[in-house]
């Protein structure tokens, strides 16, 4: 007997914390957001958008260094995958994404990956804020 089903093009999901992408052009203060996501639980990924300046230990941008992903550096695309309409690896990969990037990045997110929870802060968010809804987004 054959049978029909529907297969999630999401990618298998793992057992283990949720995995949280935090999107912030400002590196201090996307460590200090990480810092405190992963002092509550979560795994976290960091991506510091097509938009951030040169690292200034390197002198490469984020775009030529490409995005560390759990010591896995995806693609060193020169422009961000979602803003070009495809797709992204590490927010394929999240269970809700945090972004501090500004309305173009997140209209890019919203219709590229519409079911993946994703929480729109200010640049300078306070931790316990994003928490909140991070837990509301999760919860959800």
């Amino acid at each position: 007997m054959v049978k029909n089903v529907t297969v999630s093009s999401r990618p298998w999901q793992f057992e283990g914390p949720p995995l949280v992408l935090v999107e912030h052009d400002d590196p201090e203060a996307g460590q200090a957001l990480a810092r405190a996501l992963r002092l509550e639980g979560y795994d976290v990924a960091l991506c510091r958008g097509p938009e951030a300046l040169a690292d200034p230990a390197t002198g490469l941008s984020p775009r030529r260094r490409g995005l560390a992903f759990h010591g896995v550096f995806s693609s060193v695309d020169p422009v961000c995958p979602v803003r070009e309409g495809d797709s992204c690896l590490a927010v394929e990969r999240a269970d809700v994404v945090v972004s501090a990037l500004g309305r173009e990045g997140t209209d890019a997110l919203r219709q590229r990956y519409p079911e993946t929870p994703l929480v729109v802060v200010q640049a300078d968010a306070a931790s316990e804020q994003v928490l909140r809804e991070v837990r509301r987004a999760l919860a959800a």
